[in-house]
């Protein structure tokens, strides 16, 4: 379940630098790498795997010593694995990295489908990204998705939505203030947001700022802020 394949070809990279050696002869390549628990990381070197697990710090010296290797820096690469991907299948217009969509469950379609497994995986009402798509994936036919459906990886990522400014802060947990039947008003989204509901609890990643409203006809003290990702 790759979530980043980073070619390590630029100083600044804050995950590794490269030091010219020898004029453009010989290379070293240094990276220094920390993991999150849970998560693996693997470093490819011209056909040499090295694994790493954990919340360690891990430091790799490579020396590359030829003419031809100094001018392939794109075969040095590293692959981030996250244990919050998933692969899945959605339908090939939403198969794109970047793109957001809340799973809605089961289509009354989706029964008798050889393909249920693998594409009714998710949890009902969570947003997701598409992470990475599975492009030597075959594309296959559904009875939803005219345009059939692709295999993708999907990670839960966070909402933005409006909640009671009293006790909004980086941490906390809060619920939704509840409906609004003023569609109209640009707050609308944020106070009814896809992928987070009025009975659940989330803890606040970060504080966003003021809604995008100039008054509230509920007369709510609002503040804009950024959910976690639901961890399912």
């Amino acid at each position: 379940m790759i979530r980043q394949n980073i070619e390590l070809v630029d100083e600044q990279h804050a995950m590794g630098r490269w030091i010219t050696r020898s004029e453009a002869y010989s290379m070293l390549a240094i990276i220094s790498l920390k993991p999150s628990p849970g998560d693996m990381i693997s470093l490819l070197v011209y056909g040499s795997k090295h694994d790493i697990k954990g919340s360690h710090k891990h430091e790799f010296v490579f020396s590359l010593n030829t003419h031809k290797q100094a001018h392939t820096l794109n075969t040095v690469r590293l692959i981030y694995i996250s244990d919050m991907s998933q692969i899945t299948l959605i339908g090939e217009q939403l198969a794109s990295v970047g793109m957001e969509f809340v799973y809605q469950g089961e289509s009354s379609s989706c029964e008798g489908c050889p393909y249920r497994d693998q594409c009714l995986n998710l949890s009902d009402g969570v947003q997701y990204e598409v992470t990475a798509v599975r492009e030597d994936a075959q594309l296959l036919e559904c009875a939803v998705h005219e345009n059939g459906v692709r295999a993708v990886e999907v990670e839960p990522t966070s909402v933005l939505a409006n909640v009671d400014s009293q006790g909004a802060y980086a941490g906390s947990k809060v619920k939704l203030s509840g409906p609004c039947p003023h569609t109209e008003c640009p707050s609308h989204p944020y106070c009814e947001p896809a992928g987070a509901d009025f009975d659940t609890e989330y803890q606040i990643k970060s504080i966003e700022g003021e809604p995008p409203h100039d008054f509230c006809k509920l007369d709510r003290e609002l503040t804009l802020v950024e959910f976690e990702p639901s961890s399912e």
